[in-house]
This record gives C-alpha cells, structure tokens and sequence, in this order.
C-alpha cells in the first residue's frame, strides 16, 4: 500500500526484529523502499560518554553499548527482499547540558537505563552529578555529542 517504510533505533527493543521488519515489508508495495537505522551510531562520546560510564558504573548496568548485534543477519533479511545500499553516515552534533544528560539518565529515558529501578537510577545519578561537579565545574555546563544515522535502503522487489 505504502510507498516506503521507516524504522529508526527501535530494532535493538524487540526480541524478535524479524517480525518487525515482516509487517514493514508486508505494507509497503512491491518497488518500494524500506529505510532502516540501526541505531548503532548513537553512542556518546567525549565528555557525555564519562558521565554515562559514571552513571552506569553506579548503577550497575553492565551492557550499556550493547545494541543490535546481527547487523549482518539485518543486512542478510534485506538483501532477501530486494536491492540494498548503505547511505553514508550522516552525522549530527548535538549539546546539552549535565543536568539535562543526567537527569534523562535518571527517567530512564534510553532502554539500557531499564534494567535498573528508579531508585537505582537516582542513586546513579547523584554519583554522576556528584562527579560532574568535581570534574567540569557545574551541572550547566554544556557538553556535546555526536548523533550518528546509517541508513540501510532497501528497494523491495516487484
């Protein structure tokens, strides 16, 4: 029916991504594309990354950079089905400040924070706010961060 499918950084969420991309591939007509992102490339680097190792240190949560791991079998899946490329990666610098990363940590904003409780997550973030202060001054300084988005394009068969 639809001329082209989007899934962007939710194939990591699902115990069984093959599905998801199934009833993509199910709405979208013969011909057309699917675009999906991985999400692999969000990974925090610099002076966000510390906090976030802080963060994760404290709260016990030990796969914090683990994301989809069969980017292979993802890249197999769509070869299947028709014509794939891989766009160059398009990056984006984004900032934000300590108190904004920390507390996103702390509302479990990003799936690797679910494993732990909101307790946990505070208790971690009190660590990270903690370190920040001593190391970079103040929760309000800025930090910047890299957002990274590959596109996999795949123009399904007729």
């Amino acid at each position: 029916v639809f001329g082209s499918g989007l899934v962007v950084h939710v194939l990591h969420l699902l115990e069984d991504w093959r599905r998801a991309l199934d009833e993509l591939a199910r709405v979208v007509r013969g011909g057309g594309v699917l675009l999906v992102d991985l999400g692999r490339g969000s990974v925090p680097t610099g002076s966000w990354a510390e906090v976030q190792d802080r963060f994760v240190a404290a709260a016990g949560i030990s796969d914090h950079k683990v994301f989809l791991q069969e980017t292979a079998a993802v890249d197999a899946y769509l070869q299947e089905r028709g014509e794939l490329t891989r766009e160059d990666a398009i990056l984006e610098t984004r900032a934000a400040t300590f108190r904004e990363v920390i507390d996103r940590l702390e509302r479990g904003v990003y799936s690797y924070t679910w494993t732990a409780d909101h307790h946990t997550r505070a208790r971690a973030a009190d660590v990270a706010r903690t370190w920040v202060r001593e190391h970079y001054g103040g929760l309000d300084q800025m930090c910047e961060y890299e957002i990274q988005v590959v596109w996999r394009v795949c123009e399904l068969k007729n």
